[in-house]
């Protein structure tokens, strides 16, 4: 009988194809004979085509990289408006940056204060996180608002000269207030006292000063009937003035007693240290009778007159031609103008 057709090889698989994957093949050609198994047994069947699933992984490689494109675009997007920049602050005061931080989106934080030479009290000096930075939306802001310059210590210028201490004070921007007040020991220009004299007060505080004007001005003492100099004397040293005697006649006032002032008694404003002249009697103005025994009667008599007495009587004989002694006698002391008796022989 007629021989049996040999099995029909399966079509191998493409290189790099799995082997589970379902392949498409094209139905058998052959010539002559459609449908028909080919005349010589063994020949080899067409190559299976892959184009249509070439087709499809490329979408499907492009629709990935449009995904991860519009995810890196809406991440993009939402850290460019998710994240704000803390805005700058120092310099302002709290209202202000607390309405600063609103409209950027962020929320006042803790505030605490600090000391600083440059900015005045009430405004910031720092803030945290720092200007520029970039946070999330709806974060605090940390800020320190100054408290001014802190407290200086006041330095001692008590006893110091008036232009000392004021240099010393303006040095460290204090404000002097100079008063001055009459002072019995410490000298003029000189600090008596300070207030606040120590510790340490706010930056740019007044310090009033007191500034001696030497000891207070005196009045010129009056001096009654019967004081002697020596009384006199230690009263006006008493107040801090120099007394300097001087003498004059006095036909009222008795010898030794005082006579006046110079300034005159009651006399207010002196300084200390003034010199008062003190005038202290003499009593009066005495003239000795002079020796004219011997003159003749014109010598005697102008003798007389010029020793500041006058020659009121000649007593002798009316052709005596000298003098021979007067009343009161020769050396006798007496006031100018007083009489005297002339005797002649």
């Amino acid at each position: 009988g007629p021989l049996p057709s040999p099995p029909r090889p399966a079509p191998a698989a493409p290189v790099g194809a799995a082997a589970d994957e379902p392949l498409e093949v094209e139905p058998w050609v052959v010539a002559g004979a459609g449908g028909a198994e080919p005349d010589e047994i063994g020949a080899a069947p067409p190559r299976p085509r892959r184009r249509r699933r070439r087709r499809h992984v490329g979408v499907a490689v492009l629709l990935l990289l449009v995904v991860l494109a519009a995810a890196g675009g809406a991440g993009g997007y939402l850290w460019t408006h998710r994240r704000v920049a803390v805005p700058a602050l120092a310099g302002t005061t709290v209202a202000r940056a607390r309405g600063a931080l609103h409209h950027a989106g962020l929320v006042l934080g803790a505030l605490s204060a600090a000391y600083s030479p440059r900015a005045p009290a009430g405004t910031i000096v720092a803030e945290s996180p720092a200007p520029g930075r970039r946070v999330a939306r709806g974060s605090h802001v940390a800020l320190v608002v100054s408290r001014g310059h802190a407290p200086v210590a006041v330095p001692s210028v008590v006893r110091l000269t008036r232009a000392e201490a004021l240099r010393r004070l303006v040095a460290l921007h204090f404000a002097p207030k100079v008063a001055t007040a009459y002072n019995e020991t410490v000298p003029t220009g000189v600090v008596v006292a300070a207030s606040p004299a120590k510790g340490s007060i706010a930056y740019g505080s007044s310090v009033h000063l007191v500034v001696s004007a030497g000891p207070a001005p005196r009045r010129i003492p009056s001096f009654v009937a019967g004081t002697t100099w020596s009384q006199a004397a230690t009263a006006l040293t008493t107040e801090r003035l120099v007394p300097v005697e001087q003498q004059e006649y006095s036909d009222t006032v008795p010898a030794g007693d005082v006579i006046a002032t110079s300034p005159v008694a009651g006399t207010g404003g002196v300084p200390v240290g003034t010199r008062v002249s003190v005038a202290v009697s003499l009593g009066p103005r005495l003239v000795t009778v002079p020796e004219v025994a011997g003159d003749t009667i014109a010598q005697a008599v102008a003798a007389l007159q010029a020793a500041g007495l006058q020659v009121t009587e000649q007593v002798g004989p009316p052709f005596a031609t000298k003098a021979t002694t007067t009343d009161p006698a020769a050396g006798t002391r007496l006031r100018p103008g007083s009489s005297i008796t002339l005797y002649v022989a």
